[in-house]
């Protein structure tokens, strides 16, 4: 049985993650058969709802990006959405057995970027 752990942004932005199964001493609770959860759900617009994704996004990126002594060139972290009724609201889907995020991060060797910079076409200059 799904469930759904509770997680809040340092802001207070609350945010939703599908899961198999709560741990111990989280937020998470069990869908009931109705799919409600009399104290955990409130309707919210699907704007703020977006709004709690895109700030769930953003601190995902920051803490990723700045938690590495040498940040990584490129970054990829994907992640699906599902409209649930029983949080009244987007939540982040659980993509495989046991996933709800692919997170790539990359980091290039010098000589790579040094490529990748001679790649690049020169500005044409116009003449006066």
């Amino acid at each position: 049985m799904a469930s759904f752990v509770k997680f809040a942004l340092e802001d207070g932005t609350v945010v939703y993650i599908e899961s198999t199964d709560t741990p111990k001493g989280s937020s998470g609770f069990p869908l009931s058969s109705r799919g409600e959860h009399p104290s955990e759900l409130s309707a919210i617009s699907f704007e703020q709802s977006i709004q709690s994704v895109r700030k769930m996004a953003e601190a995902m990126v920051h803490e990723m990006r700045e938690g590495f002594v040498q940040q990584p060139d490129e970054m990829q972290i994907n992640f699906g959405l599902k409209a649930s009724a029983e949080v009244s609201g987007l939540v982040v889907a659980r993509g495989g057995p046991e996933s709800n995020y692919n997170v790539m991060l990359r980091w290039r060797q010098k000589e790579d970027k040094a490529e990748k910079k001679e790649e690049m076409p020169a500005k044409e200059e116009s003449e006066a």
